[in-house]
């Protein structure tokens, strides 16, 4: 297993002790704060256990369930390209969910599509990433 792999299969690892303490505290129980300031404690050096960054790790876990799925692809990918996907499962999430009025009510207008799609193509154009 690649390095990157054991990472990103960490990450999820911790994501997924996140949700099942969550559901056995409470979500007021403030198990991401509490976690980052263990971590931070154990292992002063070490970077990447902010509040925000364990927050996405929850996110990955949540997003990708199936550990097998994570194991065999997802973890193939750098840890920074898996934070995409989870906005694209959480989409697929809430596209199964939704009523056909709340899905309507929900998608951006033509206009609006093409108004994104023109300011991606100016930052591209213009050498931004």
């Amino acid at each position: 297993m690649s390095a990157n792999a054991a990472l990103v299969l960490t990450y999820w690892e911790i994501g997924r002790a996140i949700l099942e303490r969550q559901q056995t505290e409470g979500w007021g129980a403030r198990v991401i704060d509490r976690l980052s300031h263990d971590i931070k404690a154990a292992f002063p050096d070490m970077s990447g256990s902010s509040p925000r960054n364990i927050q996405y790790m929850r996110k990955f876990a949540d997003a990708w369930s199936d550990r097998a799925i994570v194991q065999r692809t997802v973890a193939q990918l750098p840890w920074r390209r898996n934070l995409s996907p989870i906005g694209v499962a959480q989409w697929e999430r809430r596209l199964t969910q939704a009523s056909p009025e709340d899905l309507k009510a929900s998608l951006s207008s033509v206009e609006e599509i093409e108004a994104e799609l023109e300011a991606l193509g100016e930052r591209t154009e213009g050498g931004g990433e």
